[in-house]
């Protein structure tokens, strides 16, 4: 709501408040000795040791970590007054004498009782409009409240107003307090932080939090830390050891959140529930990362309205050095949605030393938040080798630059002391417009700083809150105070800190506004938004909570539910009539849902298990509304697919909810395929004549077809499925879940779950038999899934791991693999993980049993590719050529540079099989032009190349919908299959399957192929365990710059210096303007530019490219996850890949998306999860589906956790591995084919003079030679009686061509032919076979020359008829039926090197069916001698 300034305010001209010029110094002076505040807080010499109180303490004295103080207008004449505890003194107040000095009264004003005092925090407890003190002792039996009576003049009531907590075993051991209104009853609560006291005695009576009884009885409180959740310490500590509270609604949901700094580890962040208990949160929110936590400072430093929080530690050189911990301050950047990310090096303030209190605040008056540390710790007394620093830590100042980074100006800002510094208050004193500081000492007297900073001409704005249905200090209220473009957002919570509150005044700079501001919001704890316009600057407002009254929630749209079928998407949305200060929160039949609190309720694939009843719980500050129940129902149309079908997709969604481990995946979706396999064979007529079983031949006749064959092969098979997923994922992160949906599934078909009997021909004990034949055969396959899948090989990683959040890398050798260390982790598909230090997944997948390749031994596979190029060998280049080129790909990803790229088949792909190098097509065979049935070209797609490196990375991380690469091909091969334009032909011939066989045959073949795929990554990856790109990069960055020998930072291991990529950074390029500017305290380092990682608003912002430094250097990936946690070589997405399209391609006979044309559509601003994007709509396009597989691999280098040799080499084994694949798949099905591809085969060859390269080499399947003789003719050859290879010396006038002679097979069993025959110009070798009736067959043509590649020969092969011959393939056509691109493969499987592969001039491999064909090989150059191949493609 708006209101006038009248309204609500009051204003009061501060004294002293002068206009300067406008130059924007500030300086702090040590005005200590003049202003009276004087007084010690304890003596060094007079503290006795804990030792000698007997307290096993690790601190050397009960004092060393004290020194607590308050800034408060104790007699409410506008000016602030200052309060400091004494240890086993009562403690001291003085009373602004509104001229600069300070007056002693605490005795007189009643402190005089609470003798030991501690710690203090001042707010209105009662309600009354004066300031009330809560005090803590340093130990003592009870607290103390101090209840104000309006004057200044105090009077103790802690016992009866059931705040003083007596304790009779353990005493208190106060330090902070912090002052909260956690129920929004519009009282202030009190928690109180406590360290020492052991865990487990009186629980509830250390380290509480007071509920204010509020309306019923102000200013009385209640114990409720046990019924909120709170009691410390957790996790079996022994000893409490909480120091401070930040008390903030960090979420914005309207309640104040917890962030408890704790000792030794013990930060702990608890969540509001609104409903007077806390969750705690610390891990999921990616904080408590501070070692030693301490001292607490919130704001929205980084000015994106949401708030932050810095915590202090320790930084000690030598213990970092020698342990690696120490690690120092910690800054928390909220990111929304309940996270944060650690950013306190990047910002520059995280070795400060030993640090205590800290404070944001107003240093120069510039509109941003800057940073005020203290330090120091007599440790160094009981710790003679570390800590040394910590005698003389100097109290440091850092001024934010205005991007969110912090420079020290410590020297320049007059601070400098270097005592025992606990609290930082921040006070203006002197009421002239600026922050004063006073800092507390152990064992000294409390240093006062005075600022000059409203001297420099920047303007501020000051307010005094009062509230009316919150509490009536408005502790918790946010201010939100925008000039111009620019906002500022700030918590008024003076208790924030460590030991030292700061004034009840909120207090911010403006720097260059005017006379007023635009406009202040602010957001009251009651939920109350308030919005005021035009407040002059320079001077002190009051704000006045509105008295309004305030309502719950009124729902404006309601969620609506309805029928859905499994796969659909669901959405569910709400609007909030006001829509201010509320929060949301999602249920499903009455249990809330982790993580729904938005206005909108998305699941994108709908499954049984989210069938229910939902609704939203929508509160705020007045009470909670529910929106109607609505129901949504999960239906399943049967009809629409397969048997087959369904079980697979019910086991992708069980992956997409599992823990994305591609090896297990893989290996689940080849037995569920076997077992579909060896149950539908089972019931098929004839059935194991036709096939061979993978597992498991079980015998049925047609008695156990029960009068329905396909009713109970359906049967069989869904009992078979059922049985093998409810035993791989019963132990799933997700069990409940998966296993409802199979049920619900079974119970959908109307079969019975409890009967598991596998004894009689039953279909259900069939199923049940042939899925307990298969489980068992597998259990010992080398996987240890009966261990959970754990490694037994005794793998220990080379590399101890890389913290990755601190800067650079440790690496014993840098071409091994080095696990990341977390502190917050959460898998690719959003799975939360207690493991916080990477160990190798799949390490042991090497033992695993396969489906159609070779293994050497039972840990290695045939095909050893050979190493990586590796750092410091011969190959050292190259290994550094790949990391540069990964950091060229994240020097892409700014959607801002606006680079546009053609992404069409026409522009991009097409490469041939282990590179980058195609440069697309130019037509697309299947869109012909209605007027000249030509192919048209493919038609531009123009998009940011940025938008396409971040698409691509994102969307083939895991999959669409993280069902991880296995899966995604899965999901690939369902979609072509029921593409409007697909038939159903195996290998793309014949008559078309009906959906269950093409199922079964598909899904065998393409996850034989996904299960293989695994098994040989894994096993390379193992064998080779090598190192990830952030590795890489780090590695070699932190050696230096390797190009010049003469330049600074050379290392010779260093990264090559690139212009506009790779710089070290110099005093020049850090000048004002300068490229490097932001790094001017890293001269000398190695700067790269590349993707400047997460934005704090994945939502709403990118992170863009920008210089960072090598050594900080993350892919593009989400902070929680990185880099997958296994070795890079080879890429498992690369080898997954090329290996599903392979198998695709021989499946549907062409490697053609069907119309020649997939394509993925991604909407601008919808897609993309690490941050914001895409810039605009994007589609991605393929032609065929090597070109997605070619995609899925370049998607790791712009993501930037594979090189090129992870990705090429990768490509190359998926190629091979796919084929064979397939043709085991193939061979399994081709039980009665007869042997002979090659019947009746007709070789015509050339003479040319008796020349020594004529021959013919025939091969048969039983290895016999056959009969040699001569033939008349053809005719009498074909017409003979026996077996035998017959010459025919005599030409046939009947053919078109002339050969010298032919030769004639007539035997059974060929399967290869080898033909020279030297040619001239437009000659042609030739051959002319027949197939029989039955399976399709798949033929390899191969034919080379001596010649340039220009002289190529030219293959056709053509079907053979009463009408003539039609061409069915020609290696000068690329149209819909080729499949050359298997070729290479083929190749490399005789043994043949890759090099050697390319020496075959042309090529063809088809798949064809019954019919008499011919092939010819004509020369294309001069007579040359031409050999031609032709073999049976066989597994």
């Amino acid at each position: 709501m708006k209101a006038s300034p009248s309204a609500f305010i009051r204003t009061f001209l501060c004294v002293g408040a002068l206009m300067y010029s406008n130059n924007g110094f500030a300086r702090f002076t040590n005005v200590s000795d003049s202003v009276g505040i004087d007084y010690l807080h304890a003596d060094k010499i007079e503290v006795p040791s804990n030792e000698a109180l007997g307290l096993d303490r690790v601190t050397h004295t009960p004092v060393s970590n004290h020194a607590g103080a308050a800034a408060f207008d104790a007699d409410g004449d506008g000016w602030t007054d200052f309060v400091a505890g004494r240890y086993n003194k009562p403690p001291v107040l003085f009373i602004n004498q509104r001229d600069g000095t300070f007056v002693e009264e605490g005795d007189a004003r009643g402190l005089s009782v609470a003798q030991d005092s501690g710690a203090f925090a001042a707010g209105d407890f009662d309600g009354d409009g004066d300031q009330d003190l809560f005090v803590v002792p340093h130990r003592g039996e009870r607290y103390y409240l101090f209840i104000n009576d309006g004057t200044g003049v105090f009077v103790e009531e802690a016992t009866q107003r059931g705040a003083a907590v007596s304790t009779s075993e353990l005493p208190h051991e106060g330090h902070s307090v912090g002052l909260v209104d956690f129920d929004l009853d519009g009282y202030l609560d009190v928690y109180v932080s406590e360290w020492g006291p052991d865990a487990g005695v009186e629980p509830d009576l250390h380290s509480v939090l007071l509920r204010n009884l509020g309306a019923e009885n102000p200013g009385h409180f209640e114990n409720v830390t046990l019924a909120a959740g709170l009691a410390q310490p957790e996790n079996a500590v022994a000893r409490q050891h909480g120091f401070s509270t930040g008390w903030a609604d960090f979420d914005e949901d309207g309640w104040p959140d917890l962030a408890l700094m704790a000792d030794f580890g013990g930060s702990r962040f608890y969540w509001n529930r609104g409903d007077g208990t806390f969750i705690e949160g610390t891990d999921a929110a990616g904080v408590g990362l501070d070692e030693f936590g301490m001292g607490i400072a919130i704001a929205d430093y980084d000015l994106d309205g949401d708030l932050d929080y810095y915590a202090t530690s320790i930084f000690d050189q030598k213990l970092f050095d020698e342990t690696g911990t120490n690690t120092g301050n910690k800054l928390y950047q909220n990111s929304g949605s309940r996270r944060f990310y650690e950013v306190a090096k990047a910002a520059g303030v995280d070795r400060v030393g030993w640090s205590w209190g800290a404070a944001f605040f107003e240093y120069d008056n510039d509109g941003d938040p800057d940073l005020f540390v203290t330090n120091g710790m007599d440790s160094a007394e009981w710790e003679v080798f570390f800590y040394q620093d910590a005698l003389d830590d100097p109290t440091t100042v850092f001024q934010n630059d205005g991007a969110g980074r912090f420079n020290d100006i410590t020297p320049a800002s007059g601070v400098a002391d270097q005592g025992y510094g606990k609290a930082v208050v921040v006070l203006d004193y002197d009421n002239d417009g600026d922050e004063d500081v006073i800092v507390t000492q152990t064992f000294g007297k409390p240093i006062v700083y005075r600022s000059n900073a409203s001297e420099n001409g920047k303007k501020w704005i000051r307010f005094r809150l009062q509230g009316d249905q919150s509490n009536r200090d408005g502790i918790g209220a946010v201010v939100r105070v925008t000039d111009g473009a620019k906002t500022q957002t700030a918590l008024f919570n003076p208790s924030n800190a460590y030991m030292g509150q700061r004034e009840g005044v909120l207090h911010l700079g403006l720097g260059d506004a005017g006379e007023t501001v635009d406009s202040i919001q602010v957001i009251w704890p009651s939920g109350i938004r308030q919005d005021i316009e035009n407040l002059n600057t320079n001077e002190v407002h009051l704000l006045v909570e509105p008295d309004v009254e305030l309502i719950a929630p009124i729902i404006e749209t309601q969620p609506v539910g309805g029928s859905f079928e499994v796969g659909e998407r669901l959405e569910l949305s709400l609007a909030v009539l006001g829509d201010t200060g509320v929060t949301v929160s999602w249920e499903k039949d009455g249990v809330p849902l982790d993580g729904a609190n938005r206005h909108e309720l998305n699941i994108k694939l709908l499954q049984p298990y989210d069938a229910g009843v939902y609704r939203a719980r929508v509160k705020n500050a007045a009470g909670e509304t529910l929106t109607n129940e609505v129901l949504v129902e999960v239906g399943i149309a049967l009809e629409d697919h397969s048997v087959a079908r369904w079980w697979n997709e019910f086991l992708l969604d069980a992956i997409r909810k599992d823990f994305p481990a591609p090896t297990i995946h893989g290996r689940n979706l080849y037995h569920l395929s076997a077992v579909m396999w060896d149950v539908f064979w089972a019931y098929e007529s004839d059935g194991w004549n036709r096939a061979r079983a993978v597992f498991h031949q079980e015998p049925l006749s047609e008695a156990d077809w029960h009068g329905d064959r396909i009713a109970s092969q359906r049967e069989a098979i869904s009992y078979a499925c059922f049985r093998v997923l409810e035993q791989r994922y019963r132990n799933s992160v997700s069990s409940e879940r998966i296993l409802y949906n199979i049920t619900w599934l079974m119970d959908q078909l109307g079969y019975d779950v409890l009967i598991d009997s596998i004894e009689g021909n039953a279909p259900a004990a069939v199923g049940n038999r042939i899925a307990a034949s298969i489980l068992q055969q597998t259990l010992n396959d080398g996987s240890n899934e009966s261990n959970g899948y754990v490694d037994t090989s005794g793998y220990e990683a080379a590399n101890e791991p890389m913290v990755f959040k601190l800067p650079g890398t440790n690496m014993a050798d840098p071409n091994r693999w080095q696990p990341l260390a977390f502190d917050f982790r959460v898998t690719q598909n959003g799975i939360p993980t207690e493991e916080k230090v990477q160990s190798f997944v799949g390490v042991n997948w090497r033992e695993v049993d396969t489906f159609a390749i070779e293994k050497d031994s039972g840990i290695t596979i045939a095909w050893d590719p050979g190493s990586p190029p590796l750092f410091g060998t011969e190959t050292h280049d190259q290994f550094v050529a790949a990391a540069v080129e990964v950091i060229r790909y994240s020097s892409l990803l700014d959607p801002a540079g606006g680079e546009m790229i053609d992404v069409s088949p026409g522009g991009l792909l097409n490469n041939p099989l282990g590179t980058n190098d195609g440069q697309g097509r130019s037509v697309n065979p299947f869109d012909l032009d209605p007027e000249t049935g030509e192919p048209k070209p493919y038609e531009p797609n123009m998009v940011n190349h940025a938008d396409y490196g971040r698409i691509l990375a994102e969307f083939w991380a895991d999959g669409p919908a993280s069902e991880t690469p296995p899966g995604h091909w899965n999901t690939l091969l369902n979609e072509v299959s029921e593409h409007p334009l697909f038939e159903r032909k195996y290998m793309g011939l014949g008559v078309e399957m009906d959906e269950l066989e093409w199922n079964i045959q598909s899904y065998l073949a393409l996850n034989g192929a996904m299960h293989d795929a695994a098994v040989a990554a894994w096993t390379l990856k193992r064998q080779y365990d090598y190192s990830r790109p952030i590795s890489m990069i780090r590695c070699l960055g932190g050696f230096g710059q390797s190009s010049d020998p003469d330049g600074p930072s050379y290392h010779v291991y260093g990264l090559p210096l690139i212009e506009g990529l790779i710089e070290v950074v110099t005093e020049a390029s850090v000048a004002a303007g300068q490229r490097h500017e932001h790094l001017s305290a890293e001269i000398g380092k190695i700067a790269i530019r590349a993707w400047a990682g997460e934005p704090a608003d994945s939502h709403t912002q990118v992170g863009g490219v920008d210089w960072i430094l090598a050594e900080n250097w993350l892919p593009y990936q989400r902070s929680t996850f990185v880099t997958p946690a296994f070795a890079a070589y080879v890429s498992g997405h690369s080898t997954f890949s090329r290996a599903g399209a392979e198998v695709v391609s021989l499946l549907t006979g062409s490697p053609y998306f069907p119309g020649g044309m997939g394509q993925y559509t991604f909407p601008k601003g919808e897609f993309l999860e690490f941050e914001y994007g895409p810039s605009d709509d994007v589609t991605l396009q393929w032609a065929t589906y090597f070109d997605a597989a070619d995609q899925a691999g370049l998607s790791r280098l712009y993501g930037g956790i594979h090189v090129r040799a992870d990705d090429f080499i990768g490509r190359t084994l998926g190629a091979r591995i796919g084929v064979e694949a397939f043709l085991k798949a193939h061979s399994l099905r081709g039980k009665a084919v007869k042997p002979s591809a090659l019947r009746q085969s007709i070789f015509g060859l050339k003479t040319a003079g008796g020349s020594d390269g004529n021959f013919v080499t025939l091969d048969f399947d039983d290895g016999q030679p056959r009969p040699i003789s001569q033939a008349s003719s053809v005719d009498a050859a074909q017409q003979a009686g026996d077996e035998g290879v017959f010459f025919v010396f005599d030409d046939d006038p009947s053919t078109s061509y002339s050969p010298d002679y032919k030769v004639v097979v007539k035997a059974s069993g060929l399967s290869d032919a080898l033909l020279a025959s030297p040619v001239g110009t437009q000659e042609a070798v030739s051959a002319e076979f027949e197939i029989e009736s039955g399976e399709v067959r798949l033929l390899a043509v191969r034919a080379w020359t001596n010649g340039e590649e220009s002289t190529r020969p030219t293959i056709s092969l053509s079907r053979v008829d009463a009408d003539g011959e039609t061409l069915v393939a020609s290696n000068k056509v690329r149209d819909r039926g080729s499949l050359d691109s298997i070729v290479e493969v083929l190749a490399l499987r005789d043994g043949m090197s890759a090099e050697e592969a390319k020496a075959f001039s042309a090529a063809l491999v088809v798949p064809l069916d019954a019919g008499r064909f011919r092939v010819e090989a004509r020369g294309e150059g001069p007579a040359q001698p031409i050999r031609l191949e032709i073999e049976e493609v066989k597994w």
